[in-house]
């Protein structure tokens, strides 16, 4: 990166890729004065993150619909500043020659679990490996401190072992384990029963989805309640208000139980005290819910939105509040057209429409009036 070179840190899901992307950005920010941008391919389309760019720096791109030349204007802009951009969990199918800037001021990081993701610009590779014996220990000592290792080290092994030596995977257990939730006993014993019929799983990393079906078992019902509600949105991340509204029934703690869910890392922070799940947990947790509670929680999640925006809309941040919220608001609205919620969909439709156009996302702003 100190010579120029975008870069490409690939490797299978819980290895920590974003986790590095992200502390490179900080230990980096201060060599690039125009900021740091991120986003995650996997939950955007190439005409968003382009809008989105050209809109952090004052400039609205709606009116070139042509994905082309938007692309060439948003390269060009960039060329005139000096940014880090975080490309995350990025699929061979999205078009990164479209968003890698010119010139040689700008540095690019991506994120993927693809070695051969195709762009014009070449890239330095990394590849994440799983952790070794000492990377374990350093990590379980970190978090539990030496005493416990030292106190339940054959045990941490096997498990360790057992599921591929994954960061994440450890992390989570071992955040189990000091919360007095689960012993290395008990669960190396579970681990060890292969009772998550692991041949049948159709996910590329096995081990990863036996330690979240292990610690999801071991949530109350409200914490599973409220683990699922946070998978069904598609944006970058989601607010703990929303996830209030949507559980407000259950509990009024809700805070308290997403700050227990963060502590196990089953969910992260991210920017402006909102959250996101990795990837791989999100899938997990959209299997587990039934088509009645999903089709609940849409409904619930675009009544939140409705309010949002009618208050919002009065305060200087309007822009601002679409801008944060508009990829979850737009999958919220097409999901509500395919359960039939058009009594949602009219009301949030005049307020959230026209200002989609406003902040650069006219095409989207189009696809969406096709679905009415």
């Amino acid at each position: 990166i100190k010579s120029g070179k975008h870069v490409l840190i690939y490797g299978p899901a819980g290895m920590g890729k974003t986790c590095l992307a992200i502390k490179l950005a900080h230990m980096l920010r201060e060599d690039f004065p125009d900021g740091v941008l991120w986003y995650r391919l996997d939950t955007a389309k190439v005409d968003e993150v382009l809008a989105t760019i050209a809109y952090q720096f004052d400039e609205n791109i709606s009116r070139i619909q042509n994905i082309s030349n938007r692309a060439s204007f948003v390269r060009s802009l960039l060329s005139q500043k000096k940014i880090l951009l975080i490309f995350d969990n990025a699929e061979p199918d999205f078009p990164l020659e479209l968003v890698i800037p010119n010139g040689s001021n700008n540095i690019v990081i991506v994120t993927s679990q693809h070695e051969g993701i195709i762009a014009t610009h070449s890239m330095e590779k990394f590849k994440m490996k799983p952790f070794n014996k000492d990377d374990l220990f350093a990590l379980i000592k970190k978090i539990a401190g030496k005493v416990y290792l030292q106190d339940n080290q054959a045990e941490l092994l096997q498990i360790a072992s057992s599921v591929g030596y994954l960061p994440l995977a450890i992390t989570i257990l071992t955040k189990q384990f000091i919360s007095n939730l689960a012993s290395p006993k008990k669960v190396l014993n579970t681990l060890l029963r292969n009772d998550y019929a692991l041949d049948s799983m159709k996910y590329d990393s096995k081990n990863l989805r036996s330690t979240l079906e292990l610690v999801y078992r071991r949530l109350s019902r409200v914490q599973q309640n409220i683990f699922l509600s946070m998978s069904i949105f598609e944006g970058e991340d989601f607010s703990q208000q929303i996830i209030s509204y949507i559980n407000k029934p259950l509990t009024r703690d809700v805070r308290v139980q997403i700050d227990i869910l963060a502590s196990w890392s089953l969910v992260e922070h991210s920017r402006n005290h909102r959250y996101r799940l990795h990837p791989f947990i999100k899938r997990f947790a959209k299997e587990k819910l039934s088509k009645r509670n999903y089709n609940r929680m849409i409904k619930l999640s675009l009544d939140f939105y409705i309010l949002l925006l009618d208050k919002a809309k009065y305060k200087k941040n309007y822009y601002f509040t679409i801008r944060t919220d508009s990829k979850n608001i737009s999958s919220l609205f097409r999901e509500a057209y395919t359960i039939g919620y058009y009594h949602g969909i009219e009301l949030i439709w005049r307020n959230f429409l026209n200002c989609l156009c406003n902040t650069g996302s006219c095409n989207e702003m189009n696809n969406l009036a096709k679905l009415t």
